[in-house]
Formats: structure tokens, C-alpha cells, sequence
């Protein structure tokens, strides 16, 4: 809905492993429009996880609560400033082309971050062993460009 509010038609979209892309055909954006598609995604994110999370308050429900944590998860998940995520993109669009090495910087402190905390509170686990493996593949392909 954003690109189509800016651009004034639809992108194509691209299904691949990290999720959902659109392809916008080699459109130009300015700086400001770009970096409004780059926050509607993680921003909708946010907002359904909010109102899911309303909803929840007074009709207690496990899949209100798994949707409304999805949603939240996903809308941070795009802001790691990894190179193909928003977050990566908008990086690099406010601080320019060297943004990949702070990626990787800021990709390798979450990882150690997370992987202390996991072990500090006992919580070391499948679950964060693939939250790990999945932030290393993002990392080798930010290194690979």
C-alpha cells in the first residue's frame, strides 16, 4: 500500500527465503520517499502487534498472543541492519555504501548479545541455536554483497 500511495502503481513482488520483496523495476525514490517504504513495512508490523495485543487484554486467546508476538518479532527482525532487510537498506541509505561492515559489526554484537543472555538465563535451546544460524546466514551474505 505504501509504494502504491508514493509511486502511484503496484511493484512486483518476489518470494524468497528471507520473506516477501518487491521488485520496483528500477523506479527512482528520493531519499525521503524511500526510506517511508522502508519503515511501512516494520511500522504495520508494529501496529497490528499493538492492536492484536488490545484484543488479547480482554478476549485471552494463544493465537492472539502468538500472532501479536509474530508480528512484533517480524517488524524487529526487518529493522537488523542486515543489507537486503529494511533495516539493512535504510542504513545504508543514511549512511552510504560502507553500511555493510557496520552491519556485520552490529549482526555479530546480536548474536553474542543474544547468545550470552540465552546462556545466562538457562534458555540455551534449539530455538536459539536457529535464531543464531539465521543471523550468520545473513551476515555471510552481507560479506558476499
Amino acid at each position: 500500500m505504501a509504494f502504491l500511495l508514493l509511486c502511484r502503481r503496484m511493484p512486483r513482488l518476489r518470494f524468497g527465503v528471507t520473506g516477501i520483496a518487491m521488485n520496483i523495476d528500477g523506479e527512482r525514490l528520493s531519499l525521503r520517499r524511500e526510506v517511508l517504504l522502508l519503515l511501512a513495512g516494520p511500522l504495520t508490523n508494529f501496529i497490528v502487534a499493538g492492536m492484536t495485543f488490545g484484543i488479547v487484554l480482554t478476549h485471552a486467546s494463544y493465537g492472539g498472543y502468538f500472532f501479536a508476538c509474530e508480528n512484533l518479532l517480524m517488524g524487529l527482525f526487518n529493522l537488523l541492519p542486515i543489507g537486503m532487510l529494511d533495516g539493512g537498506r535504510l542504513l545504508e541509505n543514511l549512511i552510504g555504501p560502507g553500511a555493510a561492515l557496520i552491519s556485520l559489526a552490529s549482526v555479530a554484537g546480536l548474536c553474542l548479545t543474544v547468545g550470552i543472555l540465552l546462556y545466562y538465563y538457562g534458555a540455551a535451546s534449539l530455538a536459539g541455536l536457529i535464531y543464531g544460524l539465521i543471523l550468520l546466514f545473513l551476515a555471510l551474505r552481507v560479506l558476499r554483497g
